[in-house]
């Protein structure tokens, strides 16, 4: 089975396998962000829908204006479950990501703040995914920095 990289494995790269035609748009996908993996390739998904879905999503994520929000990743996975299970939020959900079952193993949460989209994950405990140590993702950041709109994204 081979693989096709598109991008750069060390700041943002899409990694696809198992596509058998171009009209199939189906196979094993997962995305590499500043040289740790994010996703699975036990899971034969619809590159169209859970991938693409997925960036769409973190591509469009809400502003985050409250205040509270704290700097430390730990403190921000913290945050959003919270807000999240205590239910004082009914939109901290908006902020939640997913890239369908080629992400189940991860906890991802995204926003928009400061000209940046965040994209913030973890291995879910009891979880482990190949080619990847647990103690490699126990908290992740990514930053995509945006100057005037989505439109300059880089």
């Amino acid at each position: 089975m081979g693989y096709i990289i598109l991008g750069d494995k060390n700041r943002l790269a899409i990694e696809v396998s198992g596509v058998k035609s171009d009209s199939d748009l189906m196979g094993y996908a997962r995305l590499w962000l500043d040289g740790v993996v994010l996703g699975d390739f036990s899971e034969y998904i619809y590159l169209d829908g859970y991938l693409l879905g997925g960036l769409h999503q973190m591509l469009n994520i809400g502003w985050i204006t409250d205040e509270g929000l704290p700097t430390d990743i730990d403190q921000q996975f913290q945050y959003f479950e919270k807000k999240s299970t205590e239910g004082d939020d009914v939109g901290i959900d908006s902020y939640r990501v997913s890239f369908g079952t080629m992400t189940d193993s991860f906890d991802m949460w995204s926003y928009r703040k400061d000209n940046a989209i965040t994209l913030i994950w973890r291995l879910r405990e009891g979880r482990s995914v190949r080619d990847l140590d647990s103690s490699m993702v126990i908290y992740r950041e990514y930053k995509i920095f945006c100057v005037n709109g989505l439109s300059s994204c880089i």
